[in-house]
């Protein structure tokens, strides 16, 4: 522990205990002689030993900003330290002052949404060995927003790429993105966390990992002389890492600190209680909440992984629903999901994480339409098949999961064909203003990809088309971003 002087102000709690007993003392007889004047009341004193109802008690008036010296806070965070090293310096020092002076709304709302997430984080980290005080990565990450999407195109409140959401088990495709869904994303978070910890032993290095990556982290490393500690190879990481484990840090002192900064949340939110349900086959989810009388802005708070809103006639999920609404759904089960499997006009996006859009009719098992399978014969394209059932290239991609455009021979593709034609020539002619959208080339970045690696690749693609494509405003990739690249 970091002490100043003779005196530590976490090493003392004797002299803490002796100095509050005088006070309780002092206080009683103060009380005691009040009580004994010929007077009923005395003016101030409930005002100045008791909370305002309805307001936080404040140590200092409402607008003053105070600006603790270097060895309380010093102090504070050798109290603080667990499994994480929690090292104070002027780079620590400065992210401090950013949140609780010049920022200070930031954390605020940090303290507001930590009922809704912290205890999640808390029992996942205790569940896989992480040290408690890991759950504050979050904060840094995406500020506790579990829509947060990156430029990169990072999601969620642990902010994954899509390619390495995928490697630990998400599902991300046009109609779920589990990077966004709080459990199943802070189990992938663990996971990786724990993996990072097993290269490094050393859970700052760990940090600075899921960051920018191992390859810079170990880069970093040895351009260093092989040192093993994050502030020995401070000067070698990239910019954006330099700073992301001092703002942890200065993260973790403030959020145990706030009051002593005279910071306060001016709301507290808590999550919605609820219970599950597995839907399969075409579901809307409009309808649902209409059935059950319930505002659809909480069924996207409850469910923030389905992007639509709709569940295609292929899929299966299990959603979430306000215990408060459960016995309305079980004694109307079958009405309900009945009147759910109406085929909507028009998909609608509830929340985008990617800058495109769409709307279009769904062929669906359901009326004038049949559900078939096709063989890919030897020869055949997937261009070929589309234009035999009817159906766009994209419809048959999303119907089955597919990522490409590749087939093989001897593969089964489902297919939703219409009796007539017309529901899915409708269908073609909505997608077709976004043809140029879906039907784009993308590459993910592998370790070791550069953008003139990338641009040989493709046909010799100019770097600054690269660059002004996918809006980068330097040559830094990250493993796992996604590029366009046609």
């Amino acid at each position: 522990m970091h002490t100043r002087g003779n005196i530590g102000l976490c090493n003392h709690k004797m002299l803490l205990l002796v100095l509050c007993t005088l006070s309780t003392v002092a206080y009683a007889q103060y009380e005691e002689c009040i009580d004994s004047l010929p007077f009923q009341s005395f003016p101030g004193k409930a005002q100045l030993f008791m909370p305002q109802e309805n307001s936080p008690s404040r140590l200092y008036p409402k607008d003053y900003v105070p600006n603790e010296p270097n060895y309380v806070i010093e102090d504070r965070l050798s109290c603080l330290e667990g499994d994480v090293c929690l090292t104070f310096n002027g780079t620590v020092r400065s992210f401090i002052d950013y949140f609780s002076i010049r920022h200070r709304s930031y954390l605020t709302t940090m303290e507001s949404r930590r009922h809704l997430y912290f205890p999640v984080f808390e029992e996942m980290l205790k569940k896989y060995g992480i040290p408690d005080e890991v759950k504050y990565l979050a904060v840094v990450e995406s500020g506790l927003n579990p829509f947060a999407v990156s430029v990169a195109g990072a999601a969620g409140l642990w902010q994954f790429m899509p390619a390495t959401g995928r490697q630990f088990g998400l599902k991300v495709n046009e109609y779920i993105d589990e990077r966004l869904d709080l459990y199943k994303e802070t189990e992938a978070a663990c996971k990786l966390l724990n993996w990072l910890y097993s290269m490094y032993n050393d859970w700052e290095l760990a940090m600075a990992a899921y960051n920018c990556g191992p390859g810079y982290v170990n880069r970093a490393i040895r351009l260093s002389g092989n040192k093993k500690k994050f502030w020995e190879i401070y000067n070698y990481l990239p910019r954006e890492t330099r700073g992301y484990v001092p703002q942890y840090v200065a993260v973790v002192y403030l959020m145990n600190h706030l009051e002593d900064h005279n910071m306060y949340p001016d709301s507290i939110h808590y999550p919605i209680n609820f219970d599950t349900i597995t839907v399969s086959g075409f579901v809307n989810f409009n309808i649902l909440c209409k059935e059950l009388n319930l505002c659809y802005e909480d069924f996207v708070k409850l469910n923030p992984a389905i992007r639509t809103n709709i569940l295609p006639a292929h899929m299966s999920y299990t959603i979430r629903i306000p215990t408060d609404r459960m016995a309305d759904f079980l004694m109307r089960k079958e009405e309900i999901l009945s009147l759910c499997k109406k085929a909507p006009p028009v998909i609608e996006t509830v929340h985008t994480t990617r800058k495109i859009k769409y709307s279009g009719t769904y062929a669906t098992s359901t009326g004038n339409t049949t559900k078939l399978y096709h063989t890919v014969k030897k020869g055949e394209a997937l261009s070929l098949i589309a234009s035999k059932y009817g159906v766009t290239i994209n419809q048959i991609k999303i119907w089955n999961g597919m990522k490409n455009n590749y087939v093989s021979v001897g593969q089964k593709l489902l297919i939703y064909k219409t009796s007539s034609g017309s529901g899915n020539k409708a269908a073609a002619n909505s997608y077709s203003s976004q043809s140029s959208a879906t039907n784009a080339k993308y590459h993910y970045v592998q370790p070791g990809d550069t953008l003139w690696t990338i641009s040989k690749k493709y046909g010799g693609i100019p770097i600054e088309k690269l660059k002004k494509m996918n809006n980068l405003p330097g040559d830094k990739l990250k493993v796992g971003q996604k590029l366009r690249v046609g």
